[in-house]
């Protein structure tokens, strides 16, 4: 209503305002168009032929009228193709649409007439089928559970709201049937009807109430009473089918009154009012005047013009409807008789005119009132010329910016095509001039092309030039210069990946110079990377000259990154091992390759100062007193050993004889078992030399055999585990007492009565003293010592192979302690296999560079190896004497049969190691060696 109020106001405002019109035709116009005019077209006309002219308040309520107009127009069509629908869905979109423009309501806010009229019956129609959807689902829902009663009702609103029975012909049938007694049968002994009680109720009641008007159940007067009372109420209702079944039972009945009369009479009459209803509704949005018209003579014809003939309730409704409808048509045809006489006058005006916009809208009117006149058909073809010349005039208005020669010479022939090459032609005022200036165009373009021509050659010049050219800049200027002037050929095409090509490559190159100052791989390697991905890595890619050069360079760079790294890598590995010697070498390699220092400074440091003695004196004891060592901390304390002994300082043998404890402590497995590379290798240097055994006496305070070696601690030491031909005053290991010490001394005699280094009148089984010693459980390491002992350096093959024999007799009865095992594994596999022992420190040691030994008696001689050696020497000159002839026959023999038998016996000591080399192997650790070693004391 507000929205109403307001555009009552906006439209007394724009009709006070025409009195501002000094044209009072215009005057009259406006305001015809503001208050009467449905014609949007006329308004358009007219608001771009004086818009201008117009008030800005009748200019803005026209428009306003012309957009509702236009709304309401589309909202009509919507409103008559819902009213033809059969479904509900397509009619409340439509209505919602119309509420929400303010226009459902009473109808004051159209402007078309029949906009009030459409809703309003488009609304009946909406509740009609609503109605029709919701008596539908009842009659089939009666029908379901053949509820009789229920049915009939729902028929009779059915016929009431003009529903056809083909539309519930089902439901129809079983109402029908229902009033027989044979077809109710039937249908209770149907298998739905058993399983629904309320079906089985309902059909009961049914037959019962068919029982009761036959003669078994009541009288003939009683069913008639019955059945009179149903007649009289089917008086008042509209259900034919209802009343059908009545009259049939009432023939059946043979009853005969007034009310079954007049029940008949209400039938027919309801028989022949719905098919009128049906035509009535069907008519509301027909276009055809003549189909209006006889339905509703039709009606007249019937009788039911007047409301109180109609027995349907939405009979007269209906009717009234469709003389409505027929009344717009008489509307229709006045409008149409009046444009008759005005539509040709407006026409006449526009004759002169070169308005387009009007002259259409005016041969809209014409077409849609249907006139034709002179005038109408001068206007259409004043049309048509104006449709052509503006469409050549807006040709040649957009040819003034075209570049293109064919362009403007096609608008101009389109102009001459059109014959309109003459100023006098044209019916539009802007035309010759149009064509004059494109002419002109057209000239300047073709004087253009010819300085073009010249500017092309030119730069065609320039390209063939730069073909074998790498000045980008001088390339990219050419192209500007190409693209500026519209130059496009093939030569262009190849500049201009050739431009790309160099510019890639020029960063490329950038790149390749940069990477020659990177000091880390993976950098040069991205670089290199990049080349080879653009397919640069072979000579033929590169347009630059010192492309392939540089890549060069950057392979040659990367690979000396690689070696500096791996050399910081080496040292870095070195420092963290304590390994002056490969620190050292690594180093150096460092210094030739010229490696920053920067990258191995702290490394360098520790290198400094492991030249400190003390210093590395200081980290020995560090690690040594760590609770429990990793593997690698026992290879530092071996780098630091080595590197002290390189100073010259020698390692206090309580320091390594600690080490030596500590490494076996805690195992469940050899050392010599280890996985661990390191551990193996620090093991080897450990354990090859028995002055590292923590129960060894200190050989300088040891004065047990002869003084060889003199004030030399190593020397004293080597000579302390060497064989000696006298007896030893003091045990070679620490004993807890007396008593130990004393059965030591006579143990080492029985070995060497056993090894036959010592006279003996004995001549039983000699090994039994020595086994019988290691019952003892103090002397059992102190009894394996001095059999090595005595086996080292011995210059008697065959008291080597008995000590060899003795030792696996040992090792059958009585293990050594776990310490011991250790050192005797190193020095039988050295003994058995020297070659194989040096193998496993190559192994060990690969990558370490191991520092020789500075001592050359680190490296023992066992059971006889230095007169092996010699004797073999000795030999290998026979050749010499043979030559000389200085030796008699008989010197070689003996000779020779000293040979072979050195040869002898070396071989039975050997094989007779590695058995009990082996035999170590197989010993069990920890925890069970210990216990083997008990029950072999016990027994």
């Amino acid at each position: 209503e507000a929205k109403a109020r307001l555009t009552e106001r906006s439209l007394g405002k724009a009709v006070l305002s025409i009195e501002g019109v000094g044209d009072p035709e215009l005057a009259r116009e406006l305001k015809q168009a503001l208050e009467r005019s449905l014609d949007v077209p006329a308004m358009q006309s007219l608001l771009a032929r004086h818009g201008k002219r117009l008030p800005a308040e009748a200019a803005n309520a026209l428009q306003h009228r012309m957009d509702t107009l236009q709304v309401q127009a589309r909202l009509r069509r919507s409103l008559m193709n819902a009213g033809v629908s059969e479904e509900s869905a397509d009619i409340a979109p439509v209505l919602r649409e119309v509420d929400a423009a303010g226009l459902g309501g009473d109808g004051a806010g159209w402007i078309l007439p029949d906009g009030p009229r459409l809703v309003a019956a488009l609304r009946i129609r909406a509740a009609s089928l609503q109605d029709i959807g919701a008596v539908k689902e009842r009659i089939a829902a009666a029908a379901k559970v053949y509820d009789y009663d229920e049915l009939s009702q729902a028929i009779a609103v059915a016929n009431t709201l003009g529903v056809q029975s083909s539309e519930y012909i089902s439901a129809a049938k079983i109402h029908f049937k229902m009033q027989n007694l044979h077809n109710v049968k039937e249908y209770m002994d149907r298998e739905e009807v058993k399983s629904s009680p309320e079906a089985r109720a309902n059909l009961q009641a049914q037959l019962d109430r068919l029982h009761g008007k036959g003669p078994p159940t009541g009288t003939p007067a009683e069913g008639s009473q019955t059945l009179e009372g149903q007649i009289k109420a089917l008086l008042q209702s509209a259900d034919v089918s209802a009343m059908q079944g009545a009259l049939t039972r009432a023939q059946r009945a043979e009853l005969q009154s007034a009310d079954v009369e007049a029940l008949k009479e209400r039938s027919q009459k309801l028989q022949a009012q719905g098919p009128h209803l049906r035509a009535l509704r069907n008519v509301l949005f027909a276009d055809d005047e003549r189909a209006v018209t006889r339905t509703i003579d039709a009606a007249k014809a019937a009788g039911l013009d007047k409301p109180g003939e109609w027995l349907l309730p939405d009979g007269p409704k209906a009717y009234d409807a469709a003389v409505d409808r027929l009344q717009v048509f008489g509307r229709r045809r006045q409008e149409d008789a009046d444009a008759q006489t005005a539509i040709p006058a407006v026409c006449a005006k526009l004759l002169d005119s070169v308005d387009l916009g009007a002259i259409r809208s005016a041969l809209d009117r014409a077409d849609t009132h249907k006139v034709h006149s002179t005038e109408v058909d001068e206007l259409r073809a004043r049309a048509g010329k104006l449709d052509v010349e503006m469409r050549v005039l807006r040709q040649l208005r957009n040819c003034i910016v075209y570049d293109q020669v064919p362009e403007v010479e096609r608008c101009v022939k389109l102009a001459a095509d059109q014959g309109l090459s003459e100023a006098t032609a044209w019916m539009l005022p802007d035309g010759p001039a149009a064509l004059e200036k494109a002419k002109k165009h057209l000239e300047s373009i073709l004087a253009a092309h010819s300085r073009e021509d010249i500017v092309k050659a030119d730069i065609d010049r320039s390209l063939e030039l730069l073909r074998d050219s790498t000045d980008l800049v001088a390339i990219q200027q050419t192209l500007a210069r190409a693209h500026v002037n519209g130059v496009q050929s093939l030569a262009v095409m190849e500049i201009e990946n050739r431009a790309k090509t160099l510019k890639e490559q020029k960063l490329l190159i950038r790149d390749l110079k940069n990477c020659l100052v990177f000091e880390a791989s993976a950098e040069v390697q991205e670089t290199i990377d990049k080349v080879r991905s653009a397919g640069l890595g072979s000579q033929d890619g590169w347009l630059f000259p010192q492309g392939p050069q540089l890549y060069s360079q950057a392979l040659a760079r990367m690979i000396f990154c690689d070696k500096c790294q791996v050399v910081v890598d080496s040292i870095m590995a070195a420092a963290s091992l304590c390994d002056c010697e490969a620190m050292e070498v690594s180093l150096r390699k460092a210094q030739e390759l010229g490696v920053p220092e920067r990258k191995f400074a702290e490394a360098f440091d520790l290198f400094m100062l492991l030249q400190n003695a003390e210093y590395v004196e200081g980290l020995l004891q560090q690690l040594r007193g760590e609770q429990h060592p990793e593997p690698e901390d026992f290879k530092r304390m071996a780098n630091l050993a080595n590197q002290m002994e390189y100073l010259g300082v020698k390692p206090e043998s309580s320091q390594l004889k600690d080490v030596a404890s500590r490494m076996v402590q805690g195992r469940t497995s050899a050392v010599f078992k280890s996985l661990n590379e390191g551990e193996r290798y620090f093991s080897r240097m450990v354990f090859e030399d028995f002055q590292n055994f923590s129960k060894l006496k200190d050989p300088v305070m040891w004065n047990g055999g002869h003084q060889a070696g003199g004030a030399d601690p190593i020397a004293r030491g080597h000579a302390m585990m060497r064989w000696q031909p006298e007896r030893i005053t003091e045990p070679l290991t620490k004993l807890p007492n007396a008593a130990a010490e004393k059965a030591a001394l006579f143990a080492f005699e029985d070995i060497m009565r056993c090894m036959g280094d010592k006279p003996t009148m004995f001549v039983g089984n000699k090994e039994q003293p020595v086994l019988k010693a290691l019952l003892n459980p103090d002397i059992i390491d102190e009894v394996y010592l001095q059999v090595v002992k005595q086996c080292t350096c011995n210059p008697s093959s065959d008291s080597c192979v008995a000590g060899w024999r003795v030792m696996k007799c040992m090792l059958e009865k009585t293990p050594p302690s776990r310490e011991l095992t250790e050192f005797l594994y190193c020095w039988c596999q050295e003994v058995a296999d020297p070659d194989e022992a040096a193998h496993g420190r190559e192994i060990a040691g690969a990558g370490e560079m191991v520092r020789a030994k500075s001592s050359a008696g680190r490296r023992r001689s066992s059971f006889g190896m230095a007169r092996t050696r010699t004797m073999t020497a000795t030999a290998g000159t026979d050749g010499c004497w043979a030559r000389t002839r200085r030796r008699t026959d008989a010197a070689l023999r003996v000779e020779q049969v000293m040979k072979d038998r050195t040869d002898r016996a070396h071989a039975k000591a050997t094989a007779i190691a590695k058995e009990v080399l082996d035999y170590i192997e197989e010993l069990p650790m920890g925890k069970e060696c210990s216990k083997r070693s008990t029950r072999s004391i016990r027994r």
